[in-house]
């Protein structure tokens, strides 16, 4: 028996760092060629500035390998193939499908929401002007990728409104914080436009005082059966958690926004 678990010990330390450079390794066939046919905006000089610097791996969410700028200001989000293949999928075979649409969601975000998600721009169409950009994957390996032939958003970095609050000093921060995402919600429902993911914990930002959402690629209509408690839900459970004195302001700020409507 002592032998047997001493070889399991063995195989998982020889293959953990293989498992984990697995992981990290994201290669160009990853990521989506899918682009939409419509008109695609021009890229500004600033812009074209921000993406000769080279970007790293910094993670993947469910919709996009993210790359974190030399200088740490931006990221950049290019959507996984996997899950871009899904969504051609459901137009070809005019399928309806529950899942907000990735590049339909960009160009929301591009057109309408830019003071909402930070967005420098994103390119959902057919271009041949724009730069090759230098990405390194988790590995640390460079390559340029032809950023014309994939589907991308640009955007600011944020820090994570969760940890703002953890790091809030006093409970008058604290209420600025989450009357910051309120007042979020507030531009993004007067937009006509409402996120269908909203995990507190990675898509929503806080910095100089106002809340951004960080993910970009599930916007869809505005619900005419909206509601301010949905919308507000993880925040709720994580506040009864661990401040339910906050919690208390908290359901009280949602009920004046629910009965201004």
């Amino acid at each position: 028996m002592i032998i047997l678990r001493c070889v399991l010990l063995i195989l998982i330390a020889l293959s953990t760092p293989k498992l984990w450079q697995a992981a990290n390794q994201v290669s160009e066939r990853q990521f989506s060629k899918v682009l939409l046919s419509q008109a695609q905006p021009s890229m500004s000089e600033p812009v074209q500035q921000i993406l000769m610097q080279p970007f790293a791996y910094w993670g993947k969410g469910s919709q996009f390998f993210v790359f974190l700028s030399r200088d740490r200001r931006y990221v950049l989000k290019i959507p996984r193939s996997s899950k871009m293949n899904e969504s051609l999928l459901d137009r070809i075979t005019h399928k309806t499908s529950k899942k907000p649409d990735v590049l339909e969601s960009l160009a929301i975000a591009m057109s309408s929401l830019v003071s909402q998600t930070a967005i420098l721009y994103v390119h959902y169409g057919i271009t041949d002007s724009l730069p090759c950009a230098a990405i390194a994957d988790g590995m640390h390996r460079r390559r340029l990728v032809d950023l014309n032939r994939i589907p991308f958003a640009l955007q600011e970095k944020k820090g994570l409104m969760s940890r703002a609050l953890k790091e809030s000093g006093n409970q008058d921060e604290s209420r600025r914080i989450l009357t910051s995402f309120l007042d979020l919600i507030a531009s993004e429902k007067a937009s006509g436009w409402m996120s269908q993911d909203c995990q507190f914990w990675l898509n929503f930002g806080y910095h100089d005082g106002q809340a951004w959402r960080i993910d970009v690629g599930s916007y869809v209509p505005l619900s005419p059966h909206f509601s301010w408690r949905r919308a507000a839900k993880p925040i709720s459970r994580w506040l009864q958690k661990n401040d339910p004195q906050l919690g208390i302001w908290f359901e009280r700020e949602l009920l004046i926004r629910e009965e201004r409507e």
